[in-house]
C-alpha cells in the first residue's frame, strides 16, 4: 500500500471538494464527509440513506455507525451545511429506500439493487482530483481521515484525545500518521527562544 498524507491547507482540501463535486454531487459529498469525520473509506462508503435520515425526512444531526475495522461504535455530529448537502445527494440520486447506499455507484447489483462506490474508486478518484488541483504529494482516500487528524492536531486538540478518536496506541504513531515533519518539530525549538 503507497505511503498517502493529509491534505495541509485547507485551500487543497476545498479545491479537492470542488473538483469532486464538479465530477458528481455524491463525490464531494463522500470527500467533505470523510475530512469532516476522520472515517475510514469503508466505513464512509457503507453508508446509508437510513444512516442520515430520520423517518419523518429530515437529516439527523449526529451519525452513528459501527466501524466495520474495530466493531467500535462511533458517534459525530455534522455541520447544516453538510446536512443540506446530504439531503440534495438524496434528492438528487432519487434515494428513497433507507437500506440504499448513501453514495450509490452506476452499477447495479443483483436484482437491479443500487450497489456503493467502490474503495478503489475512490481512491482513483482523489488522487486524480490532487493532481488536476496541482497539489503536489501522494494522496488518496486515506488522506481524508489523515487531513481530519491534521487539522485537528494543528487547532490544539489534545493528543490524547485525538489517539482515542483514531484508535491510535502511541503518540509517536500518531506523529507519524499525520505526518509531523522534523521541520515542523525544528520550528517548535526555535519557537521557544527563551
Amino acid at each position: 500500500m503507497k505511503f498517502v498524507e493529509p491534505f495541509r491547507s485547507k485551500k487543497d482540501i476545498e479545491a479537492v471538494r470542488l473538483y469532486l463535486r464538479g465530477k458528481a454531487l455524491k463525490h464531494g459529498l463522500w470527500f467533505w464527509l470523510g475530512v469532516n469525520s476522520a472515517l475510514r473509506i469503508s466505513d464512509l462508503l457503507a453508508l446509508q440513506v437510513g444512516d442520515v435520515r430520520k423517518p419523518d425526512g429530515s437529516i439527523v444531526t449526529r451519525i452513528v455507525l459501527k466501524e466495520q475495522k474495530t466493531g467500535k461504535t462511533k458517534e459525530f455530529p455534522i455541520s447544516d451545511k453538510i446536512r443540506a448537502e446530504i439531503q440534495n445527494v438524496i434528492r438528487f440520486y432519487g434515494l428513497n429506500d433507507a437500506a440504499e447506499p448513501l453514495f450509490p455507484s452506476n452499477k447495479t447489483g443483483e436484482k437491479g439493487s443500487l450497489k456503493a462506490i467502490g474503495r478503489s474508486y475512490a481512491n482513483q478518484l482523489i488522487t486524480e482530483a490532487a493532481r488536476m488541483c496541482n497539489i503536489p504529494g501522494n494522496f488518496g482516500s486515506h488522506s481524508m481521515r489523515k487531513s481530519f487528524a491534521y487539522f485537528a492536531w494543528e487547532q490544539g486538540t489534545d493528543v490524547l484525545l485525538l489517539m482515542d478518536l483514531l484508535n491510535h496506541s502511541s503518540p509517536r504513531d500518531l506523529r507519524r500518521y499525520i505526518g509531523i515533519t522534523q521541520d515542523q518539530l525544528n520550528a517548535v525549538y526555535l519557537s521557544v527562544d527563551l
